[in-house]
């Protein structure tokens, strides 16, 4: 699983598909959710990130898009971009063609903020548990 796959307690709207991605590093994650559950079909990770000294950013940019469009994603529902590059990323996804691109709030975050929900809804369970 992604590890911005818990991104989806972030979202605005779980409804429909949702697609994310984070463009992390040496790697890029990407997941689709469909009425707020992850689709494992639908997501993984590219074996490529921003520390990728051989390409600029937005050679890189067009890469993940095609990528993700050989990764059956047909860009059906609005795409978020997370991490320290979301809004440069979320900026150039628009200037290739993908118009209903948006950086999740405070990107940077987005991984920390959805795992402590995580944690803060697992404990829950567990005290209702006992």
């Amino acid at each position: 699983m992604p590890e911005c796959a818990s991104c989806v307690y972030l979202l605005p709207s779980k409804s429909g598909i949702v697609h994310g991605i984070d463009l992390g590093g040496a790697t890029t994650n990407y997941v689709t959710w469909e009425n707020g559950k992850w689709m494992d079909l639908r997501s993984g990770t590219l074996p490529y990130g921003v520390l990728n000294k051989e390409m600029e950013f937005h050679d890189l940019a067009r890469l993940i898009a095609f990528d993700l469009m050989k990764h059956m994603w047909g860009f059906n529902g609005p795409v978020y971009t997370m991490g320290g590059t979301a809004e440069i990323l979320a900026v150039a996804l628009r200037e290739y063609g993908l118009k209903d691109v948006v950086s999740i709030e405070e990107g940077v975050y987005a991984n920390a903020k959805s795992y402590y929900t995580v944690g803060r809804l697992l404990s829950k369970k567990l005290q209702t548990q006992r």
